[in-house]
């Protein structure tokens, strides 16, 4: 492998359409999956390209700086500020009206814990633990997307650390140590068989080793042939992969490996040359981090609207909302991205930053304190809105189960609740709804608990 390292010192890259052009097929496949578009259903795959172009990117900015000896800590995060929190707390803050607008009371207090998780880069973790058994749609869910934020932005903490040690300590062998690094999260992958190989970084931190594999490399090395075939491979996984296949490691592998091909090889194809710089492509890939922030909530949003309206979220509907996604993140990036990035007013980048994180922390805390604005169902009877928000709950012997029925019993799964002056029993048999059908006569049946216990099965 050293033989494969250029010698030559790694300086800043300026810009690569290539790069650029794969951020575009990837927010666009991402974009095409989510709006269950035929023919994408390996989609999500485009997630883990762009964890390869942030190792690449990243690694360079890094090396480039400890070479130019600029590198600094505060200016590295500095950089990840401006590039990622004024966009992502501008999506956060598009979403709040459509939330509480669309969202019922449950909906809306698991919206208000995934933004806290979003905010605080934690999001990976969240949705690892979250019961998506009594949860809403993973459809429907505004900021599911961010868990890789949480993923991208974990990294970004650790890996400058790890990266200086290597780098300045061992110079001449930090890509083998990297490869190692590789090749262990790889391994990791084949000895874990549940969704943590979603969503922890430690299962996914070979991809950005990738990247940073890729920026060692340095050199353009000319071949059109392999190139291309890169490219195909990186399309064709986009289409022949699926969902069955969303926490297996091969589609990975092979997408990426398509990913390496083409951005290690250059080529002088000016057929390939023209398509790569397409002016249309170029945009997208532009505002890729924009589009791929908010159409999540715009998809989400419109689809709690069609099922409030018992409609279906049909081929036309999508356009338009692509159309929209389009716009609105041309928008972000131009207004918002780009001018954060450049603008030389610190203060007015962290007044920007403070005045967002209160409206989020006020929302939040309001639906906490709320119970998700529950008064906005007011209509709704009390009962309705509290199974609403307490689903899966089961019988036991905490006081409000013990108001009418004084003597409580569990053995094996079977619960008794009793009376001493009862002599008929009433038996409940079933699962989880027979479940909070019980809770709801211990907690309101006071003439039944005059004559009969209960015992549930």
């Amino acid at each position: 492998m050293q033989n494969l390292i250029s010698k030559t010192p790694i300086s800043r890259i300026n810009y690569r359409y290539d790069v650029n052009f794969l951020r575009a097929l990837s927010v666009i496949a991402v974009v095409f999956y989510h709006a269950d578009i035929k023919y994408f259903g390996g989609g999500w795959l485009g997630v883990d390209v762009f964890f390869v172009i942030s190792g690449y990117l990243i690694s360079n900015i890094i090396i480039s700086d400890i070479n130019n000896g600029k590198f600094k800590f505060k200016h590295f995060y500095l950089r990840r500020v401006r590039r990622i929190l004024p966009a992502l707390f501008s999506t956060i803050i598009f979403s709040i009206p459509f939330a509480y607008t669309l969202l019922q009371p449950k909906g809306l207090l698991e919206f208000s814990r995934s933004l806290i998780s979003s905010v605080f880069f934690y999001s990976n973790l969240f949705f690892r633990n979250l019961d998506f058994y009594n949860s809403s749609s993973a459809k429907t869910m505004p900021l599911l997307h961010t868990w890789s934020l949480g993923i991208e932005e974990q990294f970004y903490i650790i890996f400058p650390i790890i990266f200086l040690v290597f780098f300045k300590k061992l110079r001449n062998n930090s890509a083998f140590i990297f490869f190692v690094i590789l090749l262990f999260s790889i391994l990791l992958n084949g000895t874990n068989q549940t969704d943590d190989k979603f969503y922890y970084i430690q299962f996914r931190l070979w991809e950005f080793m990738i990247g940073v594999l890729i920026m060692f490399l340095n050199k353009i090395y000319k071949n059109n042939i392999l190139k291309t075939l890169g490219l195909l491979i990186v399309l064709s996984s986009f289409v022949i992969f699926d969902d069955s296949m969303i926490n297996q490691i091969e589609p990975k592998l092979v997408a990426l490996f398509g990913v390496l091909m083409f951005l290690v090889f250059g080529s002088d194809n000016s057929i390939l040359n023209s398509t790569i710089q397409s002016k249309s492509l170029n945009i997208i890939g532009n505002i890729s981090f924009s589009m791929y922030l908010l159409h999540q909530p715009i998809f989400s949003f419109y689809r709690i609207y069609d099922e409030k309206r018992l409609s279906s979220f049909e081929s036309i509907e999508k356009f338009f909302l692509i159309i929209i996604l389009l716009i609105l993140s041309y928008i972000s990036w131009k207004y918002i991205e780009q001018y954060f990035i450049n603008t030389k007013h610190l203060n007015l980048l962290l007044l920007f930053l403070l005045i967002s994180l209160l409206i989020i922390i006020f929302f939040y805390f309001g639906t906490i304190n709320s119970n998700g604005f529950e008064e906005r169902y007011s209509f709704v009877p009390e009962e309705v809105i509290f199974y609403s928000l307490n689903t899966n709950i089961y019988p036991d012997n905490s006081p409000s189960n013990l108001i009418y029925w004084r003597d409580f019993k569990c053995f094996d799964g079977d619960c008794n609740f009793t009376n001493s002056n009862n002599k008929k029993t009433i038996y409940i048999l079933g699962d989880s709804h027979a479940n909070i059908f019980t809770v709801s006569i211990l907690r309101n049946s006071k003439e039944l608990s005059k004559e009969y216990n209960i015992a549930v099965k």
